[in-house]
């Protein structure tokens, strides 16, 4: 069956007002009782909704006089409860998000780090200055042996 946008709104603002264990089972009640209304009032509005079953706030009302006051009072608790609860978990992931930001931070910033060690060579003709950053200082038998391969990483570079 096709949904009625007067049904669901109308059923919506009075499930709002229920009980949240209750608010589908509300819904589906309601929800039926306007159907049947609507099919045999096709043209009915809000306004035929209303003065048939009540305002929405009239309607929860006497839907939830007929529950105890014990009843209701648990419901809330029941309900602030599991706001609470993911109030809590909410703080929570915030505080790890913020620590783990932090600690990543801190482990960038006491990463080792060298002193820039700048080497100077011609290959085929041009000057080449290459910046090498090491976590320690290279020996220059170490740079002989990288420098080679820099460079020819920095040829193919190129010829891409």
């Amino acid at each position: 069956m096709k949904k009625d946008l007067r049904v669901e709104k109308y059923a919506k603002e009075i499930a709002e007002m229920c009980p949240a264990k209750n608010k589908r089972k509300v819904r589906d009640m309601i929800s039926m009782q306007v159907m049947d209304f609507l099919d045999m009032n096709p043209d009915a509005g809000m306004d035929e909704i209303y003065m048939t079953f009540g305002t929405p706030k009239s309607f929860a009302e006497n839907y939830l006089s007929t529950y105890s006051t014990k009843e209701l009072v648990k419901s809330v608790k029941t309900s602030f409860t599991y706001k609470k609860a993911v109030a809590c978990v909410l703080v929570f992931a915030f505080i790890a998000v913020a620590l783990l930001g932090a600690f990543g931070i801190q482990m960038a910033a006491s990463a080792p780090k060298g002193d820039p060690i700048v080497y100077e060579c011609k290959v085929d003709g041009i000057d080449i200055s290459i910046t090498v950053v090491a976590e320690s200082e290279m020996s220059d038998e170490e740079m002989e042996i990288a420098l080679p391969i820099i460079i020819e990483q920095i040829k193919n570079q190129n010829k891409k």
